[in-house]
């Protein structure tokens, strides 16, 4: 990251009064006047006082877009137009430096022109292909483009180009951002300040959503800044329509379009994405890395230092006010009549299980490592307590009780991640469910009872929903493994690999299955064998790899999210996998005699050796 020039320096310190108050930009209307086949944008680029929290918060004095004769705004201006439409933009310029301004949506529109201050710059193109694209603009500091989330983080907006002929089909535009300020001289006692925002909001001041059963839901999530961001959806698939990178917009066929939970969108990066509600409730769209939507980011809000050394003691009753932050967007969905509901009620339950959330040891150093033990109806006793939790394994189609039960100082709560059930039994406590029948939090000593009837087979996981940060680098997190009618969990051909993080402080390390080393995995050769990956880390993607020789062997893909990968895109290829957290793979590896190296790079490299025979 850059380093802080004089200019941002001066913005920093110098309190301005007199600097117009930003709005926030919901995407839904475009920028300019469309006429003839030309639409005409006249913006400018100004400081502005953004609040992407409360009004009592203090503001964020970033460099903006702005339409004329409209306040500045983040995201900056929408501009959307049909395919064969001629761009006219103008930027005028009041900033203290000079800015290079960037329109980037496929050759040969890809250009820029750079602005003094107090000057006007222009750019005039004709969009070459249909989707979503970005624009932007530059400080430059002697001569030198400043790359920084700090000064000019924020002027960064969307560009829409739909097919020709015809009104575009609704839509909403997502945008992630990141602002992260870092200090001057003068400022040195305080830390970075660091926000991460949809839409130019951090939760719970993101834009509530409302639809209703049956709608046909379609969004376009435009990564601006802030990383890479594994999106998750709460109790839904989604379809994957289209890939971007912000220049270039691919459509996926239809055939291939994947139905996903979670899409780890890059930077830059867009996709589109269409998802049809058929259960009513509460649920929730948010970024998968703790440390995106976690409490802490409350602190950032107000500017104040945040209460790292006390993660574990942040539950608060208002899980939803105080537990949260950043990239998160509520979703209602309201009912509608005629529409069988997933998950319905049954007359009886097949399979009732106990998982314990509970401490485990004091293995990942001077923090605590919380996990879970389990039961299953019959059982004498509950498997030991373990970080990841043990595998849970439950059957497609069966109707399924699990009382959880919290012997923790601390409340809880256990969120079914990607099983498709109730608003009520999703696990985010104070939110969950309807109208004022909403899911507690699980207080210590207190239990709830989850129910669900898992409607395809694959693997999902389990993991906490209250004060993520926390709780989930501490260990709560396990697989949920769905099996077909009459089939049998076997570990010798299965195998599950949950990759996480021991503990939130330093020294901290990747762990396998809660390890940061591992024992030597035995296989039977010639044999099939499922691999199983998911990760729970909590800032870090994750890289795999199965070499033997030094070579990379081949593996084939099974699954993504629990959905099988289609038949004709079963091909064996590298064994290499690159995700983020949340998302869940499956593949196929059939080891021949001899011995194997994989290797998990996150946060740290774990080495695990394979010995097939």
């Amino acid at each position: 990251m850059a380093s802080p020039s004089g200019a941002s320096r001066l913005r920093s310190e110098f309190r301005h009064t007199d600097l117009p108050d930003a709005i926030t930009n919901d995407n839904t209307k475009s920028a300019g006047t469309l006429r003839r086949g030309v639409l005409t944008v006249r913006l400018y680029a100004a400081d502005a006082k953004w609040h992407p929290g409360p009004a009592d918060a203090p503001p964020v004095i970033a460099a903006l877009f702005g339409e004329e004769g409209r306040a500045p705004s983040n995201p900056g201006p929408l501009m959307r137009i049909p395919l064969g439409t001629r761009i006219d933009v103008t930027m005028r310029n009041t900033l203290r430096d000079t800015v290079m301004f960037v329109a980037a949506c496929r050759f040969p529109c890809k250009d820029a022109v750079l602005v003094a201050p107090g000057a006007s710059g222009q750019l005039a193109f004709t969009p070459a292909a249909v989707g979503t694209f970005v624009y932007y603009a530059l400080p430059i500091h002697r001569g030198v483009p400043v790359l920084s989330s700090d000064e000019g983080g924020q002027l960064r907006a969307v560009l829409v180009v739909d097919p020709a002929g015809a009104p575009p089909r609704p839509d909403r535009i997502i945008v992630t951002n990141i602002y992260e300020h870092v200090r001057g001289p003068t400022e040195s006692t305080k830390g970075s300040r660091v926000l991460f925002t949809f839409n130019g909001r951090m939760w719970p001041y993101t834009e509530r959503l409302t639809y209703t059963v049956g709608d046909s839901v379609r969004w376009r999530l435009v990564n601006l800044g802030g990383g890479q961001h594994p999106l998750h959806l709460h109790g839904f698939y989604f379809r994957v329509e289209s890939r971007g990178d912000g220049v270039t917009d691919t459509p996926i066929p239809p055939a291939q379009q994947p139905l996903v939970v979670t899409e780890n969108i890059a930077l830059p990066g867009t996709f589109q994405m269409v998802w049809s509600p058929d259960r009513p409730g509460n649920w929730l769209f948010h970024c998968h890395r703790p440390m995106h939507m976690g409490a802490w980011l409350n602190d950032e809000l107000y500017d104040r230092a945040p209460k790292f050394p006390e993660a574990l003691a942040l539950s608060h009753g208002d899980h939803m006010g105080d537990d949260m932050s950043g990239l998160v967007i509520g979703i209602k969905v309201l009912p509608a009549r005629g529409v069988t509901t997933a998950g319905a009620e049954r007359p009886s339950v097949a399979t009732r299980l106990r998982l314990v959330a509970e401490k485990t040891s004091d293995s990942y150093g001077p923090e605590p490592t919380l996990g879970y033990s389990l039961r299953r109806s019959g059982d004498t006793a509950s498997s030991a307590a373990s970080s990841p939790g043990p595998i849970m394994t439950v059957t497609r189609g069966q109707r399924t009780q699990v009382a959880v039960v919290n012997h923790l100082a601390v409340a809880t709560t256990v969120h079914w991640h990607g099983i498709e059930l109730e608003s009520y039994n999703d696990g985010v406590g104070g939110w969950s469910g309807a109208g004022a029948q909403l899911a507690p939090m699980i207080a210590p000593g207190d239990s709830f009872v989850a129910t669900f009837t898992p409607p395809r087979a694959g693997t999902f996981i389990y993991h906490t929903h209250m004060n993520d940060l926390g709780q989930m680098a501490a260990g709560m997190y396990g697989a949920l493994i769905v099996l077909e009618p009459g089939e049998q969990w076997n570990d010798t051909t299965d195998h599950v690999f949950a990759v996480g993080q021991s503990g939130l402080f330093a020294p901290a390390w990747t762990v396998v299955n809660g390890l940061p080393a591992q024992q030597p995995l035995h296989l039977k050769a010639g044999v099939p064998h499922r691999f199983r990956f998911f990760s729970m880390t909590i800032d870090d993607d994750t890289d795999v790899s199965i070499a033997r020789n030094d070579s990379v062997v081949t593996w084939t893909p099974v699954a993504k999210d629990a959905m099988p990968i289609p038949a004709a895109e079963r091909a064996a290829r590298p064994a290499k996998l690159h995700f983020g957290p949340g998302e869940t793979y499956d593949f196929e590896l059939t080891p021949q005699p001899g011995e194997y190296q994989m290797k998990v790079m996150s946060l740290t490299n774990v080495l695990l050796t394979i010995v097939a025979e």
